[in-house]
């Protein structure tokens, strides 16, 4: 005698008993719970949670020492993954981790939204980076702009005292108009 399995049998013996997923405590329904609505139940219940599930177990498995991209264990962190997937799956952590991580994902999406709609509006980090260095540079060019016609001031002191002891010196004279030229180059670059 065949045993008949039902749309329900399955439902329940896969949500209720294996996943151990709560029901809703409204009538609305919600994320990560059971609902009674087999449409619903898979989606908010079984594929959003495990989606971001298997994302933070893959992430897990490769953040262990030993255990990361470059040394090629792929099969270890595999193993990883499918052991701990089991092991919430077994011990009832999934009906409690089913709602926090739909509500992860949502909040991911958001953040998400809001970082490219803002990089949008800001630009992104690279072109920050030349701005920023742009602007450092310009500052470096002043600084140093600076630093020279001070240099220059501290030159043409130097010599109006020397020409004081000597105020008829052609050659003084020359430097000092010299260092007055240059000075006003430096000021109008």
């Amino acid at each position: 005698m065949p045993i008949e399995i039902s749309e329900e049998v399955i439902y329940e013996l896969f949500f209720r008993a294996i996943l151990k997923v709560p029901e809703c405590p409204g009538p609305d329904g919600g994320w990560g719970c059971l609902t009674g609505n087999l449409e619903h139940d898979l989606i908010f219940s079984f594929f959003l949670p495990h989606l971001v599930l298997f994302i933070f177990l893959i992430m897990l498995s490769s953040s262990v020492p030993g255990l990361s991209k470059d040394n090629g264990k792929k099969g270890l962190r595999l193993l990883l993954v499918i052991g701990s997937y089991i092991f919430i799956v077994y011990t009832g952590i999934y009906g409690f981790l089913a709602y926090w991580l739909v509500i992860w994902l949502a909040v991911a999406i958001v953040i998400s939204l809001l970082k490219f709609f803002l990089l949008r509006a800001v630009g992104s980090p690279s072109n920050r980076k030349d701005i920023a260095k742009s602007v450092g540079g310009i500052a470096a060019k002043s600084w140093s702009k600076r630093k020279k016609l001070n240099k220059i001031d501290k030159q043409i002191n130097q010599v109006r005292k020397l020409r004081k002891d000597n105020p008829h010196s052609d050659e003084l004279n020359r430097i000092l108009a010299e260092l007055k030229m240059e000075k006003e180059e430096i000021k109008s670059n």
